[in-house]
């Protein structure tokens, strides 16, 4: 089988480009041909005035993207195309040349962007859903792409004008969603039920963890807003003789680093972006990890690298976190922006080696069975060979019903 893989990387390497990069190499080592279609937002640091107001226009319809797949298909004949996240670059002209190619789509929604500008349902420091229905207006008063207006403008008016025109809903043959509280919301407000479908992130790599742990833990992911990152500083300061490694970077960064400054936290490390191995070893010997995401998370890939090795985790009850999370087993929930909750938590954890170890082997089982690679990839295989059928039954249809010449 030969599978169309497409996905625009972000600027910042994050969880969804390691999925997408993980996808590919799981695929051709279980014997598919991958072709593989992807564009940089680096690009766009490079950019003349000229290419940048450029830019505007192929975030609604990219001539080259809408070129590109055609030419790909003519050459590689693929079964059928698997599509991540095409903005801005690759942009939705990516589903009409899959379409006028008879190429079946599969797209795995990674966030909230089809009803959503920014993607997270998040904004002005609190969870936000007023455009879900289609009133892209806010996005554009509220400044909720980069506390820009011309950029909310931008992906408001992308956005707005595919979901008039059916692109998304017409063209996209099944969607994968990370979680069923994802699907939820995509459900009924741009995807009929039947289209969607869930397959949580897996793991395809079988960790193992002998390490004692050491008296800290890990915060892993983007230093923004959303992320709860300040509740989570703010949670250290009250906490003696126990640390906290910040691993990641982003617009915060400066910003918490000159809090703790001035506010003489001692316990606090921030070891900036950190990939491969040397992230896990620091991983494996933390007591346990903290997420305490302020907005909708989908489906954090780092909570799996937690279970695989065996580091349990604590974190906000909001989104998917409130059910991958099963408190007192393989981790702990707090109130979300709630810093005594939080803080509370760390305490039992960090007081309570006995239970934190329960929890530990909990998650490592988890990982295990619940979202080991096997029954999660065959599922994938099954959606593929799916909509390869059902779009060989619809073109055998439309070739019966086309007038004899």
């Amino acid at each position: 089988m030969k599978i169309l893989l497409c996905h625009n990387f972000y600027r910042e390497f994050g969880g969804e480009d390691a999925i997408v990069t993980t996808l590919k190499r799981n695929l051709e080592s279980g014997g598919f041909d991958v072709i593989f279609y992807t564009r940089d937002n680096k690009e766009t640091l490079n950019y003349n005035l000229g290419q940048k107001l450029l830019l505007f226009l192929n975030t609604f319809f990219s001539p080259k993207t809408y070129r590109d797949i055609k030419k790909i298909v003519r050459k590689s004949q693929p079964d059928v195309a698997h599509v991540h996240n095409v903005f801005p670059l690759i942009s939705p002209s990516i589903y009409f040349a899959l379409k006028k190619m008879n190429i079946p789509i599969v797209q795995t929604a990674h966030n909230f962007r089809f009803l959503c500008p920014n993607g997270l349902f998040y904004s002005k420091g609190e969870v936000c859903e007023r455009c879900k229905n289609g009133n892209y207006l806010n996005a554009i008063i509220r400044k909720c792409y980069r506390n820009s207006y011309v950029l909310s403008l931008l992906y408001a008016a992308t956005i707005w004008l595919h979901r008039m025109l059916g692109t998304f809903t017409k063209k996209i043959d099944k969607v994968i969603c990370l979680s069923d509280f994802s699907a939820s919301k995509l459900a009924g407000t741009l995807f009929p039920s039947e289209k969607l479908t869930v397959i949580p992130n897996f793991l395809s790599t079988s960790f193992v963890s002998g390490c004692k742990p050491e008296r800290y833990a890990v915060y892993m992911g983007r230093l923004s807003e959303e992320k709860g990152v300040f509740a989570l500083i703010k949670a250290f300061e009250g906490i003696e003789g126990f640390n906290l490694k910040v691993i990641g970077d982003g617009a915060l960064s400066e910003q918490l680093k000159q809090y703790v400054r001035n506010k003489g936290i001692k316990n606090i490390e921030f070891l900036g972006f950190i990939e491969g191995e040397k992230r896990f070893e620091i991983l494996k010997k933390a007591m346990f990890c903290i997420f305490p995401s302020e907005c909708y998370e989908n489906f954090p890939m780092a909570v799996l690298e937690c279970f695989g090795h065996k580091v349990p985790v604590i974190a906000s009850d909001i989104g998917a976190l409130k059910k991958l999370i099963e408190n007192g087993k393989n981790g702990l929930l707090f109130d979300t922006g709630n810093v005594s909750d939080l803080r509370d938590k760390i305490r039992y954890f960090a007081n309570n080696p006995g239970k934190r170890t329960k929890c530990a082997e909990y998650a490592r089982c988890c990982a295990e069975t619940k979202y080991g690679a096997d029954a999660n990839y065959e599922k994938l295989k099954n959606i593929y060979k799916e909509v390869i059928k059902t779009a060989d039954g619809t073109n055998k249809r439309l070739e019966q019903q086309a007038p004899q010449m």
